[in-house]
């Protein structure tokens, strides 16, 4: 797939905040007014966690931090759910878990606009998919920024954490990922696009 070698910028002004979305259901952790950087991950599966807080787990956090704690302030992050919580069987059927993306893709949208985030990282094939609004396969999408005209920031699909957890041969991958994203933050936020994915499916609103 061709890579276009025009750079973009993130715009030094932002536009005014409108009134602050509804958040029910959603779950976020950490910057929730003016992230630089909004991480998008998996919506939580309710049979590991009854309860949940918070957009990641304890684990999640600890391991994540491991490659991004020394380029990162967490100051200048958000973490938000891709939609609000599912059971097991919901994720384990992609047209079901389509079904939950598509039923929340309208307040997913008006959260990050609210948000206004400098970059956005989709983290796994369900963040992802929400945050490009069609089925996305993960493993081609991941490492390289991407020009989606739903967003006027780049995009970068990653794997997510709890992938990279339960499959530790993946882990590599995900190094390399945190390393593209490290070059983007040093470099103030300018990428090399690569063309916008094209697939055979979309989520439609009605």
């Amino acid at each position: 797939m061709k890579r276009s070698t025009q750079r973009s910028r993130v715009p030094a002004s932002k536009p005014p905040k409108g009134e602050k979305p509804d958040l029910t259901g959603f779950h976020i952790t950490g910057n929730g007014e003016n992230p630089k950087i909004l991480f998008v991950v998996d919506p939580i599966i309710l049979d590991f966690v009854s309860n949940p807080t918070g957009a990641l787990t304890g684990p999640q956090q600890t391991y994540l931090a491991r490659y991004v704690d020394h380029f990162l302030e967490m100051k200048d992050v958000a973490f938000l759910t891709a939609a609000p919580p599912v059971p097991k069987h919901v994720v384990d059927r992609d047209s079901a878990m389509k079904k939950h993306l598509k039923e929340y893709r309208e307040r997913f949208e008006a959260i990050c606009k609210y948000l206004q985030p400098d970059l956005i990282v989709s983290m796994g094939k369900n963040g992802s998919s929400q945050v490009l609004g069609h089925s996305v396969k993960i493993t081609r999408a991941r490492g390289v920024a991407l020009k989606d005209t739903d967003w006027k920031v780049p995009v970068l699909p990653v794997f997510g954490i709890g992938h990279v957890m339960r499959y530790p041969e993946n882990l590599e991958m995900f190094k390399a990922d945190m390393q593209t994203l490290e070059r983007i933050v040093k470099d103030d936020f300018k990428v090399q696009y690569k063309e916008k994915l094209k697939t055979d499916y979309k989520f439609v609103t009605d």
